[in-house]
């Protein structure tokens, strides 16, 4: 049995693509039954997020596998090869543990992912799609995630002109708790701006634009506290406002100094911030010049993203070490678990052995007792002596066997070789001596009390 994953991302198909193999509940549930219905053992994790879809599984029967996901998805070997990419065993652990450390993400250090593959698997585990193998994987995986959420600053500072905008308007203005916010622009910039700003505690977001039917559209997906207004609005907005975002696509200033410097003593000179991520600009940078005003643009955020991403980069490394070790060791764990059947026939084994040995010397007792019945000048007792010291000396050799081929067993689990060269040599030299059938070689055999611990 072997983990591998199917999938394609940002990286190897476009948003038409990934949308044409987006995955519903539906359709995972359809595409479980397909697989099932094939008739041999497997497991199945489905991951969807907005850049990747993802199938991994846990079988001996891949090349089935793979061919029925072409089939459902009716992907041509053209289709398959150029958008799809297929890994195996160690490569297959590695990228996982990549995903959930958000090093293969669009966003390098992005933080919703790690949710979104505990959240797969969770339902995976739920519906029934998951067993030993696939828990094993991603509860390790989601542990790993962590591990580089808390071990290393991946996720620290703004890497996006709008995450930067957002995190600067926190700095001037406590946080921006209980903050009366202005955001112009319902674009896409407009909407990455506002998706930074719903985690924070502001009292109001109104989001303006010259077509008021798109700022309504952009706040349906948001709490309360973002509201929507005409452009028109923007002055009456401006006498209560403590900040102005503005993301648009403008021809010329939709602020200008004249007008800022006449709205301040309307604001009993409050002081006001504003943040211009347009280009071209849209808020007038001489507003900077009157009192208590202070504005931000474009060239004062870009030096601490280009920074940030730069750290985040060299915090990469720091994570991929964390992950080779997981993965070495995850890996190792997949390979005692294919040893199972091998471990379960040298346990039969040592079972036969002792059956055997009981055998032997319940016959050669029989020999023994005839012998002594013979031999009438023989005291009771001493017969009883003889008896007692055979007996005795039979059950600690048999003690002696079990607690050999059990340390046999042990020591074999605790240093099972990593180099798959050296596995298949070892399990081929321990069937030869226990002349394990091919019937057995092949059975799907209980692990046994003797396996390894899961944990």
């Amino acid at each position: 049995m072997i983990v591998f994953v199917i999938g394609a991302n940002h990286k190897t198909a476009s948003m038409e693509a990934l949308e044409k193999y987006f995955l519903s509940e539906d359709r995972s549930t359809d595409l479980y039954k397909e697989v099932h219905e094939k008739g041999f053992y497997f497991e199945m994790v489905p991951m969807q997020t907005c850049n990747r879809m993802e199938l991994y599984f846990a079988s001996d029967k891949a090349e089935i596998v793979a061919d029925t996901v072409k089939s459902f998805f009716k992907l041509s070997d053209s289709d398959f090869s150029s958008h799809f990419y297929s890994l195996y065993g160690k490569e297959c652990i590695q990228h996982l543990m990549e995903v959930v450390s958000s090093l293969d993400s669009v966003v390098l250090g992005e933080s919703q992912i790690l949710g979104q593959v505990r959240d797969s698997y969770l339902r995976a585990k739920e519906i029934g799609y998951t067993s030993k193998v696939l828990n094993r994987l991603f509860e390790q995986t989601v542990k790993t995630g962590k591990r580089v959420r808390s071990e290393t600053g991946i996720s620290k500072g703004a890497v996006s002109i709008s995450q930067a905008a957002v995190e600067l308007g926190r700095k001037v203005f406590r946080g921006l708790e209980n903050a009366e916010l202005i955001l112009i622009g319902a674009g896409e910039m407009g909407r990455l701006t506002l998706d930074h700003l719903t985690v924070t505690k502001v009292s109001r977001v109104t989001v303006l634009n010259r077509t008021f039917d798109r700022a309504s559209e952009l706040t349906k997906g948001y709490d309360e506290r973002m509201t929507c207004a005409g452009l028109n609005m923007l002055e009456s907005l401006l006498v209560e406002a403590d900040m102005i975002f503005a993301a648009m696509n403008f021809d010329g200033y939709i602020l200008k100094r004249d007008y800022v410097e006449t709205l301040m003593p309307l604001r009993r000179y409050k002081p006001l911030f504003l943040i211009d991520i347009s280009l071209p600009r849209v808020l007038d940078p001489d507003c900077n010049k009157v009192d208590n005003v202070f504005h931000f643009g474009i060239e004062d955020l870009k030096d601490v993203v280009d920074k940030n991403k730069h750290e985040r980069e060299l915090q990469a490394q720091l994570a991929h070490q964390i992950i080779n070790q997981e993965v070495l060791d995850l890996d190792f764990w997949l390979s005692l678990y294919s040893l199972a059947p091998l471990m379960q026939s040298m346990h039969d084994y040592k079972k036969f052995l002792i059956e055997q040995h009981n055998r032997k010397f319940s016959s050669f007792m029989d020999e023994v007792f005839f012998d002594i019945d013979k031999e009438s000048d023989i005291s009771p007792q001493l017969k009883n002596q003889i008896i007692e010291k055979l007996d005795n000396y039979s059950q600690k050799s048999v003690h002696q066997l079990g607690g050999k081929l059990y340390h046999l067993i042990t020591q074999l689990t605790k240093n099972y070789p990593r180099n798959p060269l050296d596995q298949q040599r070892l399990q081929k030299v321990i069937r030869e001596v226990i002349k394990v059938t091919e019937s057995n070689k092949d059975s799907d055999s209980n692990i046994g009390s003797f396996f390894i611990d899961e944990n």
